[in-house]
Parts: structure tokens; sequence; C-alpha cells
């Protein structure tokens, strides 16, 4: 892992936009005074990958993190890995109870690996090959954490050391190694007893008896064969005869079910004597609607009782409003002197205001002369326009091309519509004028019954030779059948069409819409320069942008002294107690107003009124007489709800008789089919008396007939009967379980599928024989697998090869650190691993071995500082392809504790070890040391935040 860029904005030190670049650096130092911000950048690293910051007591305490002007914290990481550019993003936003660290992205190019914290989280783990523990220990090592490594337990060291070196590998293939020899071990257990099974079954004796079976089977369908042709003829004869009885049956059951019905006399009495109680409730109404009439025209001459009540309520306010003039008139002249010295207290506060504002309006001026350099054309907002414009155009072509072919479709569609819906308008007309032809007919002859033979036509006066046959009432229902079914179609028509229309005026409006927008457009890029350039032209913008800065601190700083004063509370208060003042003399003299007038205008109503007893008398004869009206409404309303219930009566038996005439050419309408006899146009009761006579007769022919056809169904089922039985009786010696209740169908089914299980079974038999083959194959290969995976796991046990090979890297490691250290301490010290844990040789003290913990806090950081250097050396050299390479190094302590000439010394290590091609960055105040890195990033804090600035040797 090689840092790129990193973005910080509100994080720690950092308040404003800061970025830092690593791209070309192998050898830095991050110098600055204590405090300034320094491993603050270390602090933003570990925070854009984990989320974490390892310098708190707390590393998951992250707002503390955030800027103390500042409500949010933002940070971007750019880095490099195996040859790829990654981008971690993270957000820490304060919250009531602490802070938020949801919002996280972590992106390879355009690829987004991760878009929440915890998946991010666990995704730089998988990447790095380190949790953010072990990152802190070897990558970079922050202030308090720069010894860990050393005085790791032997167990943690060697958990860093397999991640770093990528040794889990053999881990992970030892044990899968064991568990492929477990699973194909018991998968050969699994399959033995199913391979001894199969071969005793698969015997040539059973494959004899099943080919035996086979040729059984087949005489048996042969002879079902014939025998089911036979009965499929009598089935046929028989479903016949059915359908003739059936029909019959339902003669019989339609004719039965004609009836008198038994309500038929009461009906006539009901309509009587529903007339006779309408005529007797009309007339008491319209009595009573006389009286209410002579009621209303005594209230209309009458005393106008709202004229009394107005004259009488201007006797009472002269009273009142006398003495409520007297009170306002006294409070105004106070309010009124208050309010002179409320003005001239305002008037003050304004003009220091006025000053302010003036002091404000000169920077705004300059601001805008700020404004005005960098919003010479393009500006950022019309560049994004132009691009917003490009974009809606293209837009608009796809859509203009999709509408266009939809606008065709429809039109279409359309057409062919308008000339159903023709069609459908002329068949309505046509059904119309069929039923008007009929209805014509149908009233010319209801005079036939005035028809005598013999005698003289009463129209046309001709000698009538022969009463006329008409049944003119079928044609003319199904006439108006079929104008229903037409209007109906109709409807459906004008729906469809309509909603074609519909379509085609949208797609239209559509088109219209969208190439008047294209023309806009248009207009709107003329003299825009090309799509391509629009990028760069929107940086040099922004670049602009950033100039305007200065002068609207200046703005704000006027600002803030002119709101100060604005919203100070003494000048609140002046202004505030001028106003109220100002609104209580406005409203007391509005009151006082108010009161004079309607006192003028009371005292002119009862001038020029009645006295005010007469008054009270016209009031009191005013209430009698809409008394005396209210009581004859009241009248009125009880008839005219009793008339309104009689006329309902009448409408209701009226109905019950028409529903009885409908009643009656329904039931008649059921049995037309049958030729039932003509109709009484007049008397209902000889009508249906004459109906059900007729149907009585006819059910009793249609149910002889039927007996009949039931007798020859009984003969031809006991033919099929003897059929079933013998086909029983040659079914049984293959099918030995068949139940005699069966059908034919269900006997030819089970021969079937005895038939295809007999074969299926001699092919199952013979592929089982070549299955078994390959059973017995695959286990004799599953029991070479479990013995080669056997070997192998047992050789990459933990105890095993990942033991020998993390004790040889520790080896190689402390090698390699040991000679650092000597360097470093004059020679005093090497470093040896001892019972499994780093101890330190005395060479100054007869070589004595002693723990590394012994060692005190400068010594320390000697040891520490050897092992991290030559455990950034030898991840790159030990660790085997494919494992994840720590190509950087940060260091953040410790550098204080050292003399000049051992800072000299480890100056000059660091210088070697950035000399090989990583990033090695080292954090410090001691300017001795940061002056010999080639490059420094000065960090400083300016006005509350810091800033880095670099300064190349």
């Amino acid at each position: 892992m090689r840092p790129l860029r990193l973005t910080m904005k509100g994080f720690g030190a950092f308040r404003e936009h800061t970025e830092i670049d690593f791209s070309d650096i192998d050898l830095m130092a991050l110098v600055g005074a204590t405090g300034s911000g320094k491993s603050t950048v270390i602090d933003a690293m570990s925070f854009a990958l984990y989320g974490n910051v390892a310098r708190y007591d707390d590393n998951r305490e992250v707002a503390a993190a955030i800027n103390q002007t500042s409500n949010e914290a933002r940070v971007l990481f750019e880095f490099e890995l195996s040859g790829q550019t990654y981008t971690a993003a993270r957000v820490v936003r304060r919250t009531p109870r602490g802070a938020s660290t949801k919002e996280a992205r972590l992106e390879r190019g355009e690829e987004v690996l991760a878009a929440e914290a915890r998946p991010m989280s666990s995704k730089v783990g998988e990447l790095l090959g380190l949790d953010f523990e072990q990152f802190n220990r070897t990558v970079v090592l922050p202030q308090g954490k720069f010894a860990d490594f050393l005085h790791d337990k032997p167990a943690d060291r060697q958990t860093i050391l397999v991640q770093l070196l990528g040794a889990d590998l053999y881990r992970r293939i030892g044990q899968e190694a064991r568990s492929r020899a477990s699973r194909s071990r018991a998968q050969a257990d699994a399959l033995n007893p199913e391979l001894e099974a199969v071969a005793e079954d698969l015997t040539a004796e059973r494959r004899t008896a099943i080919e035996t079976l086979v040729d059984r089977i087949a005489d048996a369908r042969s002879e079902f064969a014939s025998a089911r042709a036979n009965v499929d003829d009598l089935d046929r004869d028989i479903r016949e005869l059915g359908h003739r009885r059936a029909g019959l049956g339902e003669r019989v059951q339609s004719l039965s079910s004609i009836a008198v019905p038994s309500d038929i006399g009461q009906i006539a009495d009901d309509v009587r004597t529903a007339t006779q109680r309408l005529a007797e409730a009309v007339r008491l109404r319209d009595a009573r609607s006389a009286k209410r009439r002579s009621a209303v025209e005594a209230v209309r001459t009458g005393p106008d009782l709202a004229d009394v009540r107005f004259a009488l309520q201007a006797h009472s306010d002269v009273h009142r409003l006398t003495q409520e003039h007297a009170g306002f008139s006294a409070g105004l002249d106070a309010a009124r002197k208050l309010l002179d010295e409320a003005v001239a207290a305002a008037q003050a506060v304004r003009s220091t205001q006025a000053e302010l504002d003036a002091a404000l309006t000169g920077a705004l001026a300059t601001e805008r002369s700020a404004r005005a350099a960098r919003d010479l054309p393009p500006s950022i907002s019309q560049i994004d326009s132009w691009a917003n414009a490009y974009q809606r155009s293209n837009n608009s072509a796809r859509d203009l091309a999709e509408a266009t072919v939809k606008l065709a479709v429809a039109t279409a569609a359309s057409t062919v519509s308008e000339q159903a819906l023709a069609n459908c308008k002329a068949a309505e007309a046509s059904a119309a004028d069929d039923v008007q032809r009929l209805r014509h007919q149908h009233g010319v002859l209801g005079y036939s019954d005035l028809l005598i033979a013999g005698g003289a036509c009463p129209l046309c006066q001709q000698a009538v030779h022969e009463l006329p046959q008409h049944d003119l009432d079928t044609e003319l229902a199904a006439a108006l059948t079929a104008l229903d079914t037409a209007k109906a179609v109709l409807g459906d028509a004008t729906r469809v069409c309509d909603q074609e229309r519909r379509t085609v005026a949208s797609l239209q409006s559509e088109i219209a819409a969208t190439e008047k927008l294209m023309e806009s457009l248009s207009t709107s890029l003329d003299g825009a320069p090309q799509e391509v350039d629009l990028a760069g032209l929107r940086n040099e913008a922004e670049v602009k942008s950033t100039e305007v800065e200065a002068a609207e601190a200046a703005t704000i700083a006027a600002e803030a002294a002119a709101k100060a004063h604005r919203d100070s509370p003494r000048t609140a208060l002046a202004l505030n107690d001028e106003t109220d003042t100002r609104r209580t003399v406005d409203g007391l003299t509005a009151t006082e107003l108010d009161v004079a007038t309607r006192l003028a205008a009371a005292r002119t109503i009862v001038e020029t009124g009645l006295p005010e007893e007469q008054l009270q008398a016209e009031h009191r004869r005013g209430e009698q007489l809409q008394q005396e009206l209210n009581e004859a409404e009241t009248a009125f309303g009880l008839a005219e709800r009793a008339a309104e219930t009689a006329g309902d009566l009448q409408n209701e038996v009226t109905e019950r008789a028409e529903e009885a005439w409908a009643h009656f050419h329904g039931t008649r309408d059921r049995v037309a089919g049958f030729a039932p006899p003509a109709t009484d146009g007049d008397d209902l009761s000889i009508s249906w008396t004459s109906l059900a006579d007729w149907a009585r007769r006819e059910a009793d022919v249609a149910d002889l007939e039927r007996s009949n056809v039931v007798a020859e169904v009984l003969k031809k089922s006991s033919e099929r009967s003897v059929i079933v039985e013998h086909t029983l009786l040659t079914a049984q010696p293959v099918l030995p379980d068949l139940d005699a209740a069966l059908s034919l169908e269900a006997i030819g089914e089970l021969l079937a599928e005895a038939s295809a299980n007999a074969a299926s079974d001699l092919k199952q038999f013979d592929e089982r024989l070549v299955a078994m083959a390959g059973l017995k194959e695959r286990v004799d290969m599953l029991v070479d697998e479990s013995d080669v995976a056997g070997k192998l796991g047992d050789l990459l046990r933990t105890d095993g090869f990942e033991s020998w090979l993390m004790e040889a890297a520790l080896g190689e490691l402390v090698d390699r650190a040991t000679t650092r250290l000597f360097e470093l301490s004059g020679g005093q010290y090497s470093l040896e691993i001892h019972k499994r844990d780093f101890a330190v040789r005395d060479h100054t003290n007869a070589d004595e071995l002693r723990s590394a913990r012994t060692l005190s806090g400068g010594e320390t950081f000697l040891a520490s500082l050897s092992l991290a250097l030559a455990l950034a050396d030898a991840t790159a050299d030990l660790a085997p392809e494919g494992a994840p390479q720590m190509e950087s190094i940060f260091l953040d302590e410790g550098f204080g504790t050292l003399d000049p000439i051992t800072l000299d010394t480890v100056a000059a290590a660091i210088e070697e070890l950035g000399a090989g091609g990583r990033l090695v960055g080292i954090v410090t105040h001691i300017r001795e040391l940061a002056d010999r890195m080639p490059v420094r990033l000065e960090v400083t804090k300016t006005g509350g935040s810091a800033v880095v600035e670099r300064v190349e040797v």
C-alpha cells in the first residue's frame, strides 16, 4: 500500500479544505510545532481506511476528530495497491449523543467496492491483509503505539507475520486438505453398503422374470383393445339416449312448474283502495294551503320586526356609547404624550445603525467588484446551463424519435376504430327503425278485439272475412333486445374510438412540445462552446472563484458589526417601544372615531323614529302574526306529507299489478318453444288459468315419452356390463390386485401403466448394472483421494510447517533488526529471540541477555525503530507472490529522546530505507532531523486552522 493523495476538511486541526500529494515522494518529514496538527495527518489516513483513530484512548471515539468550529469532518485518501488505484472516503458528523460515521465509500477506479462504513472496514482489511490494530503496529506507527510489536505476545506477533507474509495460505491449504480427506473417506464409507446391496439385487434370474412379464402384459392389452371398441359403441348410443331423456325431463319440469298465483284477486282490490285514499289526502292538503296563504299575507302587511328591533337597539346604544366616548378621549391624550418621547429615542438608534450600514455598503461594493472579476463569462452556472442543455437536447432527440413511431402506430389504430364506430352507428340506427316499425304495428293491433267475422272494420268500414292472427309481442321483444345489444356495442366502440383519439392527440402534443423544447435548447446553445470543451472551462471558472474569498471575509466582518447593533436588546427595545406606542395611539384614535360615529348614527335614528313605548307594542303584534304563520306552515306540511304517502301507496299497488302481468308474460315466454295458447289481453286471471291447463296436458305427454327412453337406456347398459365383466376376467392374470369396480378407462390405464412399469424395470435393471460399475470406480477413487489429502494435511498443520516457517521468518526479521540496533546503539545492543519473546544482549555488560521490556524509553525507541525498519524491509522480501505489499511506513514518536549522535545515526538509517523505492515518512518537531529529509511538509496553525506547505530541498 502506497499513499498517493490525502484530502481533509473539518478533521482535527484542519478546519479548511487541505490536500497533500504523496505521489512523487519517497522520503519526507511532517514537521511543525507541538499541537500544530502533524499527527493529525497520520490519524486521517487510519480514519479514512478503518474509521478509527489510534491515538485516542478508545479508538472508536471519533467525535474528537471533528474540528471544534465544524459540524462534520471529511477525509478522502487515495492509495495504490498491486498496481491499482483505490479511493477511501469517510465523513463523521456530530450528533446529540456523539458522532456518526455511517457515510463511507471505497472505490477502485469507477468500481464501488463498499458504500457503507462496516462493509468498507472489512473490505479494507481484506485488501491490505491487516486489521486496524495490525496496521498500526507495522505501517502507521502513531504516538503511544510505537513499541507494540516489540512487546506483543508471541501468538499475536505470529498472527501479524502470517498476515504480512501471506502464510495463512498454507494454513488454509492444510485445513482444506484435512477436510477433503475426511469428506472423501466418509463418502467412500457411505457408498460401500449401497454397492454391496446393488450387487445382491442385480441377478440374471431377476432379468428373465421381468422379460416374461413384459410379454404377458402385451397379450392382455391386445384383448382389451377389442373389448373397448364394442363398449365405446354402446356408450355412444347410451349418451344419445341420455341427451334425449334430459331434454324431455327439462320439458316436463318447465311445464309442471306453471301454476296460477294466489294473489291475483287481491291486487285489483288494493288498486281501488289506494286511489280513494289519494283523493281524500289531496282535498285536505288544498284546504290547509289556502289557510297558509292567508297567514303569509297577514305577516306581509303587519309590522316589520327587523325595523322595529333596529329602532329599539338605537335607543339602547345612545346611553351606552355616550359613556364610552368620554373614556376613550381621555386615554388618547395621555398616549400621544408617550409617543413623542418614544420617537426621539428610536431616531437616535436609527442614526447609529445608518452609519454601520454605510460601512457594510462599502464592504459589499468591494465584494461585488471581486465577484465581477470572478463572474466574467463564462460563469460556472452558464457552463452548467450549457451542459444541461446539451444533455436535454440529446434526450429530447431520442424521445422525439420514439414518439414519432408511436404516433404512426396510434394513427393507424385510430383509423380502424373510426371505421368500426361508423359501422356500429349504422347497426344501431337500423335496430331503432325496426323497433319503431313494430311499435306502430303493435298500436294498430290493439284494436283487433273490436273486429267481428262477417262485420265491418271500425277503421276502414270494409267487411271482415277472417280475424287476423299476430304475435307481434315476441317480435317486438326480439327487436328491443337487438336494439339494446346494438347500443351496447356502439358504446364500446365509442369508448375505444375516443381512447384512440386521445392517444393520437396526446402523442401529437408530446411531439410538438418536444420539438419546441429542442428549438428552445438549440437557441440557448447558440454561440456555446463544444460539449467536449465544457469540462475544461468549468475548471478554469472554479479556479477564479477562489479569489473572491478575501472580499467575502471583509463583508462578513462589516455585516457582523451592523447585525450586532441591529440585533442588540437596546436597539430592539427603542424601536419596539416606538412601534408599540404608535400602535396604541392609532388604535385609540380609531376607536374614539368609531364610537363617535356610531353615537351620532344612533341619535339620528332615535330623533327621527317612533317613541320607545310605541315600538315595544309594534314588536309584540309582529311576533303574534309570525307565530300564527308558523302554525299554518306546520299544518300544511303534515297534509302535504300525507298526500305524498297516499301517492306512494297508489304507485306501489300499480307497480304490483304491472309486475303480475310481467310475471305472467315471463312464465309464458319460458315455454314459448312448446306453442302455448294465445293470451287474453285484459283479464289476468283468465290468462293464467288457460296457460296452466295447457301446461298440465303437455307435461303428461312428455313424461310418457321419457319413460320409453329410460327403458332403452337400461337395455344398452345391460349389454355393456356383460362386456366389461369379460374384460375384467381377461386382465386379472397380469393385474392380480384388480378391483372389480374399476371402469374400463381405469383398467386400460392400469394395463398401460403395468406395461410401462415392466419396460421401465427392464431398462432400469440394465442401467443399474452400468451404474454399479461406475459406483465401484467412484469408491476406489475416493479412497485414493482421502489418503493423499490426509498426508498433505498432516504436513501443513499449524504446529508443523507454519510454525517452522514463522520461526524462520522471525529469525530473518531479528537478523535484520539486530544489525540496525547495533548501529543505532553504538555497538551496545543486539536483538535476539529468547523463549519465543524479544530479548536484548548488552555488549557493554558482559553480553548480558535480558528482556526487551527492561529497556529505558530511549532504548525502547531504538529497538522498536530497528524492528519497524527491518519489518518494512523483510515483508517485501519474504512475502510470497500475491501477498499485500506494504510500500510505506510512517513513524510518529520518540525522536526527541535521542542524543545528537544517535539522532544522526537514525536519520541515516531512515534515508537508506527511503532509497529502497517505498514511501517513508517521519513526524517530528526536531528541525535538525526534518532538514535532512528531501521533502518537508510544514504544518502550521493560522487563524484556528492548520495548513500544510510543501518544501523541497
